[in-house]
Formats: structure tokens, C-alpha cells, sequence
């Protein structure tokens, strides 16, 4: 079977596709399949047929055309006379094609009352998954028959998509809307809303595009969370891209509320694009489990905002408690305090490479801190502080944090993390000093000056650091990334020298957590590289 490549999304308009003065791209011409080997083909349903031409409504079937008297038809017709009639159409030249008029395609209105009774919330279909990419919804679609509904963007509007299995091919079908009456269709019959069109093809087995059928639903996963399972609470924290809410997560109607932190995400911060990005590696994050790694219960994407809900801490972050204690305003802060955070820390950064994630901005303000003194990493990923997103708005980069290989050519890799958790073994020492903060650069100079090394971090004399962390602090600042020390060498020298201990991850907690974890749906992803390269500019 010939098979056509497929229209991105983003390039179609869902109301404009009943244009009459719409151009579509004709779909591939269907080969036998006794003269052609079967070949996967992937259909882009927003070039459906029914958009070429106009749309009529009708309250009833459409009507059946009459018969044709069979006989034999006269090679020639011929007036009265029997001289043959004046041609008073000009034949067809190579200038002026001959046009052949469009039939009108009848759309057929389904009343709600012929439907029956159905949700009327999409949100509460178990089979809508609400913002969801192309790729992670073609991974789910496994068994011929298979569909769930997603939304997406397409140029700046919303629009639902069911995707189905049918015959070992991934077809998306574009939910189209009728701009007089807003009704919804995608084959022949028109309904008031998705839930009525998809509860209409699916109890009458009436084909949802071509001669596709919805066979069974893909519900929901527990981590992909309604918006009305979260209640916010005060603001704990404001960016660029969103908000950072205390709040309370209802798990069933039969257990009590825990308490969590939600990301909410503006909506009009970020692109479709972006959008899939983040969930993308919002779906990773879901998969780990590590007592000095923040952990994720879910993500809120039936509607906006889009929300990521995590682990409340109940403690400060690394840096504002470290501030506190230049101030004389919180704890005390000990050597042996110091240690143990740097220690979780590199467990925690350890743990993220080996799932091969990178975090790119390894600081004290993305370590949180609970109440039992355990350090907890944050901000991994990309999240509302995510440096891919950061850039393309033209925020500004951690330069002051970066290795130099990242401020170079924007690489990113777990050399690079190691790079940046030497400028955290700085802050823990200096109280939260900025790293280069007294060598009078910043933004772009700063950047050039590391480059081109003539500038490097180093401690003031009169800071005292144990002398295997001043060892840890020069092998994690080489310039070479390849000369680096790695996380589990870190590890090893805190275990060797401090008698440091990582947090026992047999308790019972940790185990469920690890079983959840194993319960999550196993989404492939490709293997991760040891560099990622993110374009950047620095203001």
C-alpha cells in the first residue's frame, strides 16, 4: 500500500477545514494489496475527504438518489428536425480545464434524545486523557480497536483528537466543529458535544472514520490526576512560568488528603510544543523513587492549568536555611549539617544519573529540606524553573552555575551536574555566597571570562573546609569534563572519610513507593544520551 507522509497538527485550523475556498492535499492513492506488500501507513485524518467540499445540515438520513431507468443510452441526441443541436459549449482547451461541479456531502444532526444519556464532562470519560503528544499516546495504543480521546493544540486553539489502533496503524482523527450550530463530528454525524459523538459511535458500531470502530477504551493511569483532586492552598513560591502552592491531594473518597506542593504552569507561557517537552520528562519523573530525590504524585493536564503535584517538604530550601543562619534568625547550622547535605545530595544527584537524568541546575535553592534534616533534590528536569524553557522566553541562565562546556556549546550531561555541585560545596560553606559574586562580571562577561579561564571559583582563605571536601570541591571543578569526578566516586570518599550512611530504602514506605513505581505503565524511551544540547543565550 503507497502511503502518503503525514500533515503536522499545528499546520491545520479545525473550524476553517469547512471552507469551501479550503485547499486540501489529496490523499495517496490506495494500491491493491495483492500487487503491494501490507505497509504501514499513517493517516493524517485532518485531510478527511469531507473537507473538500461544503457542508448541509439535515435533520433527517440523507435522501437516497433515484435509480437510473436502466436502457440503452443514444450515441447522439437530435432536435425535431433530426439535425443535431449546436454545441454552445467550448471544448476544453490546455488553458481552460474543464471543471467538474462538487455534490453538496450531507452532515447528519443526531438529536440528544437519540443518543441517550451520556456524560456530559469530558473530564470524567475514564478514556480522555486530556493533554497529551503524539508519541506517548502511540505508545499506549497496543490491540487493534484500541482509542483514547487527547486534547492538542492546533495553531493557538484547543482541539480534541481520538486516537484508535486499527489494523497495526496509528490513526488520530481530528474532531472537527460546525461553525453555525458548534457541533461536533468526524464522519458523517454531527452531535452538541464529543462526549454525545463518541457515546453514539460506539454503541451503534458506526464508524468513527472511514470504516474504524471504537472497540475499547484506554483509561487514565493514577498519576494522570483530575484538577478537582487538588485543593491549593497559600503561595509558597512565584515565577515566570507559575506558582508554587501548598495544597491537599484526595488520593480516593476513602483515605484523608495528603499534603503536597503544586506546580501550576500559566497558560500562556507555554507552547504546544513546550507542553509535550514537559510532560514528556514530567512522565519520567513519576518513575523515581529515592529518599533524596523530591517525589511526584502526579500531573493535572485535563485542563488548564496544567499542575504538577509533589512531595511537600516542611522544611526550608538548602539556601534559605543557610541564610538563616548568616542572619542569626534560624538553626544552627553544624559541620557535621553541612556533611550530611552534601552527602544527600550527591545520593540524590547519583540516583538521577543513573535513570540517565540530567538535572541541569544543581544548586542549594532547588535542595529542599524536611523537618528530620534529610535533603531532598528538586527543580530536576524540566520544570517551572527548566532551562529550556527558560531561554526560549529570554529569561536568565545560572551562568554562575554552569560548567563551561554548557556555556560553550550547551551541553548538558552528568559532568556538567558534577560541575554545578561543586558551586553547591561553595554555597554550603560561604552561607550561601553566590558563586563569582566578587569577581565584578556577570551575564555574558561572566561567560566569556569561565570559557576562556580566567576566572575560577575558588575559597577565601579564611573559610575552613574539611580537607576531603576541598578534594571533592577541585575534582568536580575540572575544566575538562572528562577529568570530573563522578557521583558514586563522591559518594564513596563521604562513606570513607565522614562514616556517612545513605537513608535505608528497605522501610516499608520506600517499598511501596518502589511498587507504585513498578505498577506505572512502562513507556519506551529512547536511550538517553550523556550530553543533551539546549541552545542558549545569555542576557
Amino acid at each position: 500500500m503507497s502511503s502518503k507522509s503525514r500533515s503536522k497538527e499545528d499546520e491545520l485550523q479545525p473550524e476553517s477545514t469547512q471552507s469551501v475556498e479550503e485547499k486540501v492535499e489529496k490523499t495517496a492513492t490506495t494500491v491493491s494489496e495483492e500487487t503491494k506488500g501490507e505497509t504501514t501507513v499513517e493517516k493524517n485524518v485532518a485531510l478527511d475527504n469531507l473537507a473538500k467540499t461544503p457542508i448541509q445540515l439535515v435533520p433527517q438520513p440523507t435522501p437516497v438518489t433515484a435509480a437510473k431507468t436502466p436502457g440503452k443510452t443514444p450515441e447522439k441526441l437530435q432536435t425535431p428536425l433530426g439535425i443535431p443541436p449546436k454545441n454552445t459549449t467550448p471544448e476544453p482547451t490546455k488553458s481552460t480545464p474543464q471543471k467538474t461541479p462538487k455534490e453538496k456531502e450531507k452532515l447528519i444532526e443526531i438529536p440528544s434524545d437519540e443518543v441517550g444519556r451520556v456524560e456530559k464532562n469530558i473530564d470524567n470519560l475514564p478514556f480522555y486523557h486530556g493533554f497529551m503528544g503524539r508519541t506517548e499516546c502511540e505508545s499506549m495504543l497496543s490491540d487493534h480497536g484500541d482509542f483514547l480521546i487527547r486534547m492538542t493544540e492546533i495553531g493557538r486553539r484547543v482541539a480534541y483528537v481520538i486516537s484508535i489502533k486499527w489494523h497495526n496503524q496509528n490513526v488520530h482523527v481530528l474532531v472537527k466543529r460546525t461553525k453555525t450550530k458548534k457541533l461536533y463530528w468526524t464522519k458523517t454525524y454531527a452531535f452538541k458535544s464529543v462526549c454525545e459523538l463518541i457515546a453514539y459511535h460506539k454503541q451503534n458500531h458506526k464508524p468513527i472514520y472511514e470504516n474504524m470502530i471504537l472497540i475499547c477504551g484506554l483509561a487514565r493511569h493514577g498519576w494522570q490526576l483530575n484538577n478537582e483532586q487538588v485543593k491549593l492552598g497559600k503561595i509558597l513560591g512565584a515565577g515566570q512560568f507559575g506558582e508554587v502552592n501548598k495544597g491537599k491531594l484526595k488520593t480516593s473518597i476513602f483515605t484523608s488528603p495528603i499534603t503536597v506542593a503544586v506546580k501550576t504552569l500559566h497558560q500562556n507561557h507555554l507552547s504546544a510544543n513546550e507542553k509535550i517537552l514537559f510532560l514528556k520528562e514530567a512522565n519520567v519523573m513519576l518513575t523515581l523513587s529515592h529518599p533524596n530525590v523530591i517525589k511526584f504524585y502526579g500531573v493535572c493536564t485535563m485542563k488548564e492549568p496544567i499542575m504538577i503535584v509533589m512531595e511537600f517538604c516542611d522544611g526550608k530550601s538548602l539556601e534559605d536555611a543557610l541564610v538563616a543562619f548568616k542572619e542569626g534568625k534560624g538553626e544552627k547550622m553544624t559541620p557535621e549539617d553541612r556533611i550530611l547535605y552534601l552527602f544527600h545530595a550527591a545520593c540524590g544527584i547519583d540516583y538521577l544519573h543513573g535513570k540517565h537524568v540530567i538535572h541541569r541546575d544543581i544548586a542549594a535553592r532547588n535542595c529542599l529540606l524536611n523537618s528530620k534534616k534529610v535533603l531532598k533534590i528538586s527543580d530536576f528536569g524540566l520544570s517551572v524553573k527548566g532551562v529550556a524553557i527558560k531561554e526560549r522566553k529570554g529569561g536568565c541562565l545560572p551562568v554562575k552555575y554552569m560548567a563551561p562546556e554548557t556555556l560553550k556549546k550547551g551541553l548538558y550531561s552528568t559532568a556538567s551536574d558534577v560541575y554545578s555541585y561543586g558551586a553547591l560545596i561553595y554555597e554550603v560553606y560561604t552561607d550561601a555566597r553566590t558563586p563569582f559574586d566578587t569577581c565584578g562580571l556577570g551575564g555574558n562577561e561572566l561567560r566569556k571570562a569561565i570559557i576562556a579561564q580566567k576566572v575560577t571559583l575558588k575559597f577565601d582563605a579564611d573559610v575552613e573546609t574539611p580537607i576531603f571536601i576541598q578534594t571533592i570541591f577541585e575534582q568536580s571543578r575540572q575544566y575538562e569534563k572528562d577529568d570530573r569526578i563522578g557521583a558514586r566516586r563522591i559518594m564513596d570518599i563521604f562513606k570513607e572519610e565522614a562514616g556517612m550512611q545513605e537513608i535505608d530504602t528497605t522501610s516499608v514506605l520506600h517499598k511501596v513507593g518502589d511498587m507504585i513505581s513498578k505498577l506505572r505503565p512502562h513507556r519506551e524511551h529512547p536511550e538517553p544520551q550523556q550530553e543533551q544540547k539546549v541552545p542558549q543565550t545569555v542576557n
